[in-house]
Parts: structure tokens; C-alpha cells; sequence
């Protein structure tokens, strides 16, 4: 049974209109249910004016990234069925363990959890100070070492509780050790036939 951070490159294999979600077929007889507010907008097939003003919205969206619902407001007028094609290949993370009566919960927007911080390699919104860091200097002081950071385009880090004190180099170690686990991870999938597990949890060197 799938458990919450694996990750998978499945297929798209069915639409559920009634729940706004897909059913990913994540392989060995493994399914998953992934909700429309959890495509990435680079997998729905939609006119480019579209997918430039879905991709606005949710970059200025300062909800958390498990509640994008409201920034999927202009796939309102469409049926799930007009910009989801089955078969698509899907790169998934599990969010939620399925419980013997539902599939998991999946999402399209991967986070890879290091030591300090959070690689989430096909973001939109840039990346965050843990909102439990709650002293405004060293929020000021983290987010400055976060925008000096040289990550390509589309990538954001987040950092996490706990991490008041961080300096810059463990920052950026954090950073270094996640990149190499994304690139094992990207030409891993790269190489492998869908549908098919690419990291389970616990896994990770």
C-alpha cells in the first residue's frame, strides 16, 4: 500500500466529474485519487491564455500548498473531462495513506523534506519561512537567505520549524544534498515505464 511521500510516475486512467478528481494508476494494481486543484497546470491540456492566467492566480495565491481550490477558479466553466486526457503521464507524491476503504490522496506538486528545508521542484509560489518561526527578525533574516539562494527557475525551498538559527552554508548544503536527490529522482523517472514506483518512503539515501 502506498505511503504518504512516495512517489510514482502513473498514468491517468479515469475521471471522477462528481469529486473533481482523476484516478492515477500508479502500477502493481495501485491506485490513487488526485484532485483537480492538485494538477500541476503543465499536465491539463488547455488553451495557453488559460494556463497563463491559471498559472497568475496561483502564483499569488498565499494559501498553503495542499489548499489550491480557490486558485483553480478559472477551470470553473470546464468539465474535468475537457482538460484531463487519460493516459497522461503523471509524476505523483502521495499525501495520504489510503485506509482499505479509499485510494490515496495524491498531488502533483512533489516536495523532497531534507534536514532543514523542503525542495519543491515544480512550484509555482516562491519559497517560505515556517510560519512557527514566529520572530519577525529571523523570518526577515531566513527569507533574505532564501532569495539569495541560486535556484533554477520553477523551484522553491522552504524552510522549516526549528530553523531560527540556520546560517547560510547549511542552507545551502541542504540545498546541494536535495538537488542531487531531484536529479536521481527526474532521470529516474526519465528512464522508467509508466506506471511504476520511483521512490517509496524511507528509501531515500
Amino acid at each position: 500500500m502506498p505511503e504518504c511521500g512516495d512517489i510514482y510516475l502513473g498514468q491517468i486512467a479515469a475521471v471522477d466529474p462528481a469529486r473533481q478528481e482523476v484516478i492515477v494508476d500508479l502500477g502493481a494494481e495501485l491506485r490513487g485519487r488526485l484532485p483537480l486543484a492538485e494538477i500541476h497546470p503543465s499536465y491539463l491540456d488547455l488553451p495557453v491564455t488559460l494556463r497563463e492566467r491559471l498559472l497568475a492566480e496561483l502564483r499569488g495565491d498565499q494559501l498553503e500548498p495542499t489548499d489550491r481550490a480557490r486558485a483553480a477558479s478559472p477551470l470553473a466553466p470546464y468539465d474535468l473531462g475537457e482538460v484531463v486526457r487519460l493516459g497522461t503521464v503523471i509524476l505523483v507524491q502521495v499525501v495520504r495513506a489510503g485506509d482499505g476503504t479509499e485510494d490515496p490522496s495524491l498531488t502533483a506538486y512533489l516536495a523532497l523534506t531534507g534536514r532543514h528545508c523542503v525542495l519543491r521542484p515544480n512550484a509555482i509560489r516562491d519559497g517560505r519561512v515556517a510560519t512557527e518561526i514566529g520572530d519577525p527578525a529571523h523570518r526577515r533574516r531566513l527569507a533574505g537567505l532564501l532569495n539569495d539562494l541560486d535556484l533554477p527557475q520553477g523551484m522553491a525551498l522552504d524552510v522549516m520549524a526549528g530553523g531560527n538559527a540556520l546560517q547560510r552554508m547549511e542552507i545551502a548544503r541542504d540545498l546541494d544534498r536535495l538537488m542531487r536527490h531531484w536529479r536521481d529522482l527526474r532521470d529516474r523517472a526519465m528512464a522508467s515505464t509508466p506506471p511504476t514506483a520511483i521512490r517509496l518512503a524511507g528509501r531515500l539515501p
